[in-house]
């Protein structure tokens, strides 16, 4: 069982590593920018090559329309709760 074993995994990592070399992957290439904040920013939004937002801790977001030549940052406000309990943004 265990020489079964090791043989499905060798075969899978081979197979794995053969298709990993026949098609590469594209990665871009990210250039360090000032965001205009100083929270930390967790995700990373591209739309195309000039529009990219990202997202931040405390609901902190920045924004890129020229392709990271100028950013927005931003809060997103609390959500305002009624006396009836519903919420509003």
């Amino acid at each position: 069982m265990l020489k079964l074993s090791l043989a499905i995994f060798l075969i899978s990592a081979s197979a794995t590593f053969g298709f990993a070399q026949a098609h590469e992957i594209h990665q871009p290439k990210l250039t360090l920018q000032k965001s205009g904040t100083t929270h930390l920013l967790i995700s990373v939004s591209p739309v195309n090559s000039r529009v990219v937002w990202a997202a931040g801790t405390g609901g902190t977001y920045v924004v890129t329309t020229d392709g990271g030549e100028t950013w927005k940052a931003a809060v997103v406000p609390e959500p305002k709760i009624s006396n009836s309990g519903t919420c509003r943004a």
